[in-house]
């Protein structure tokens, strides 16, 4: 079971970085767009809304699987 949680955690990682990689460049073209050629792409906010959203999903269930969330003690 360790195996598989091992790859599985890496796997999420790997999906995180594409995720944040094909962020940049969406959120850079339409810079390039609006700034350059002033224009804009009508889906590019909301794909990177989105893309951000599973990001964050993704993230932190990572942070589950290496139990690192926060925890909250009282004393």
């Amino acid at each position: 079971m360790n195996v598989f949680l091992e790859r599985f955690r890496k796997f999420l990682e790997i999906l995180c970085a594409i995720l944040l990689i094909a962020i940049t460049a969406v959120v850079f073209a339409q810079v390039v767009n609006r700034f350059v050629f002033h224009g804009t792409f009508a889906w590019a906010e909301e794909i990177s809304i989105y893309m951000m959203v599973w990001l964050v999903f993704l993230g932190a269930s990572i942070n589950v699987l290496e139990e690192s969330n926060i925890r909250i003690d009282f004393l």
